[in-house]
């Protein structure tokens, strides 16, 4: 019979300690960018090894345990989360730490779980990386509900693109109740933040009369500033999807997408339904629109169509014939065909 057999409270014990061992190697090489850490660390390991050791006899010596090989993912994974825990308390600025570490974790549930961590400490980038997260997730009304959430509390931190996602998701009363003065208001705060997507929105909106009275002067006036802005793209998720195997290294934040339309519309049809994922049409507009406003003509294709066969009276009619118009007047072959069919 194995030592572990005969003594299994000891066993565990030294497990643990093995384990909080690998831990603290980690620990070691992730502790380079953050000199706070570096003063946190001897109270982490010496706190992470006695509770991954105090875990692992747990997990041996519960009732019904006993002669069982322990969950050495479980364990290895609270003993990690203890040991952030730990360093955290020591940190000067624990909501860093923690959306640091959450870019530096091995498993999008660990991800996620840390950037939880950080929002809960108020960091304004993990509040915007959760909101991405829930938008993008598929995870239908509750998720995009949690993506204003989060894009709100990073909203009023000043954290411009959360502003305009927040207006997005207002405008279209996707996630929280269609409000277009407040959505007005967000996009209004984002651009005075120098955010060119809602300069160029607003320029649209006072030009056209989308949502607002018609006013040429601010058209102008949003026009010149969007000139005079850095040029900025909308983020998308590194979060939202698995990782690629082999991947390694650090995540970056959320990041532009240089080809954004293409992006956005790969989204867009990811929510019109498959066998991994169900359908969603409100989820399915919101991309497509993006992917339209960047100028993707396929989307403007699929938006029209979709926006046609929907019941959504006259604004949904109107709104499907100016996409579909708009990319057959580019060239668009079956926009054409479908234009004419819903002239008819």
């Amino acid at each position: 019979m194995g030592f572990g057999r005969r003594h299994p409270r000891l066993g565990a014990w030294l497990a643990g300690l093995a384990a909080a061992g690998l831990l603290c190697r980690i620990a070691l090489v992730a502790a380079g960018g953050f000199p706070e850490e570096r003063h946190a660390l001897l109270v982490g390991v010496l706190g992470g090894a006695l509770l991954v050791a105090a875990g692992a006899a747990w997990l041996l010596t519960r009732p019904g345990a006993r002669g069982q090989a322990p969950d050495l993912d479980l364990l290895l994974d609270r003993g990690a989360f203890l040991l952030r825990r730990i360093q955290a308390a020591f940190c000067r600025h624990p909501g860093e730490a923690w959306y640091r570490w959450a870019l530096q974790a091995s498993s999008r549930e660990r991800a996620v779980a840390w950037l939880e961590m950080a929002a809960g400490r108020d960091h304004p980038e993990a509040h915007f990386e959760l909101g991405l997260y829930y938008e993008e997730s598929g995870q239908g009304p509750g998720g995009r509900g949690q993506a204003a959430r989060h894009y709100r509390s990073a909203a009023e931190q000043g954290h411009a693109e959360a502003s305009f996602r927040l207006a997005e998701l207002m405008r279209w009363g996707i996630g929280p109740d269609r409000d277009p003065g407040a959505a007005h208001r967000w996009y209004l705060r984002s651009a005075h933040a120098g955010f060119r997507p809602a300069m160029d929105w607003l320029v649209r909106a006072y030009e056209f009369g989308e949502g607002l009275p018609e006013d040429l002067e601010l058209a102008v006036f949003w026009t010149l500033q969007a000139r005079a802005a850095e040029p900025a793209g909308l983020r998308v998720s590194h979060f939202a999807r698995p990782r690629p195997a082999g991947s390694g290294g650090e995540r970056t934040a959320a990041a532009v997408e240089p080809r954004a339309g293409e992006t956005f519309f790969r989204l867009g049809m990811s929510f019109q339904g498959s066998a991994e994922q169900p359908r969603d049409p409100a989820a399915a507009r919101l991309w497509l629109r993006r992917a339209a406003e960047a100028g993707h003509l396929e989307a403007m294709v699929e938006l029209g169509a979709l926006l046609a066969t929907e019941e959504g009276g006259l604004a949904h009619s109107q709104e499907a014939h100016r996409w579909l118009q708009q990319a057959g007047q580019a060239g668009h072959r079956s926009a054409q065909i479908k234009l004419g069919r819903l002239e008819r």
